[in-house]
């Protein structure tokens, strides 16, 4: 039996753990009955840029951005208004470009970090709790974990 398993808590998106680790289950915690999604990510494979929208139709400007089309990507929206943070499809790549769809519509724009090593993403549609339980020994996170996080949602995570 493993003892040396530690807890965490994120109620932002954010790195919650900066150092090489194994996830071993965690919780979300919804606020409301909506989609709402927790992606774990590596904290050192992130871009910035800048996203504009026109209706519900978002564009994210990324130079070099790696990405090609049908890629996951989770999306911190750290500037501008009414876009949500979360994990999207991308289409129309370009190097420097890329298209997700937004949930909210209308005309904003703001800036955004990208991460693009999603390495664990799941979704609850319930204001109930949903635990996660990872089998044997979890799974390694070379580079630590970062909690992207949708709106409304906070995670506990397991590790060790």
């Amino acid at each position: 039996m493993q003892y040396d398993i530690q807890s965490a808590i994120a109620l932002v998106p954010k790195t919650i753990i900066p150092f090489r680790t194994r996830l071993k289950g965690f919780t979300i915690t919804p606020t409301s009955v909506s989609l709402r999604n927790v992606s774990f990510c590596d904290p050192t494979v992130t871009k910035s840029g800048t996203w504009s929208r026109t209706g519900n139709l978002v564009t994210v400007t990324i130079s070099n951005n790696g990405l090609s089309n049908n890629s996951r990507v989770y999306l911190n929206v750290s500037g501008g208004t009414t876009m949500r943070d979360g994990t999207y499809e991308v289409s129309n790549v370009t190097a420097s470009t890329f298209t997700v769809i937004s949930a909210t519509s209308g005309s904003a724009n703001g800036t955004v970090d990208m991460y693009s090593k999603i390495l664990i993403e799941t979704d609850t549609y319930n204001i109930i709790s949903l635990p996660v339980k990872i089998p044997g020994e979890g799974v390694l996170f070379e580079n630590g974990i970062y909690a992207g996080l949708g709106n409304g949602t906070t995670v506990s995570i397991f590790y060790g």
